[in-house]
């Protein structure tokens, strides 16, 4: 892909911002939402990200939906944030939106863990969606 010789990085209320971009990265954000919420972070998604553009997800904690004792994963997800997540979690809430996965590293080599691996058993993980044109 072409990117532009500039970066932007802008500061603003998720929420509320109304320009869109073609790269938006989400630095484990969603999981410091609650799960009731994550429905609108993806609608805001799909209306930040341009056609075309780039949505990057670190996704920490991340949980590997069979691989995760129930019980940690129901200790972080009432007990957040952070509020796990995972890769499919992610797939799923932008399912119904125009991105497809470009790419998807379940975990990331240790050194680049946002903590070790051994803490709470968590991973991090890092997703690429493209918007469809």
């Amino acid at each position: 892909a072409d990117f532009p010789d500039a970066i932007e990085i802008v500061k603003a209320d998720f929420f509320d911002w109304q320009t869109s971009a073609d790269l938006v990265l989400d630095c484990s954000f969603l999981s410091s939402l609650h799960p009731h919420i994550r429905t609108t972070w993806a609608t805001r998604m799909n209306a930040l990200v341009n056609p075309g553009g780039h949505l990057v997800c670190v996704v920490y904690p991340s949980v590997h939906t069979l691989t995760a004792s129930f019980v940690q994963f129901a200790r972080s997800w009432f007990a957040g944030p952070p509020y796990t997540i995972s890769v499919d979690i992610l797939k799923h809430l932008l399912k119904h939106h125009d991105f497809t996965v470009v790419h998807v590293v379940d975990h990331l080599p240790p050194d680049l863990q946002h903590l070790p691996r051994n803490h709470h058993g968590f991973a991090t993980g890092l997703v690429v969606f493209g918007k469809n044109p």
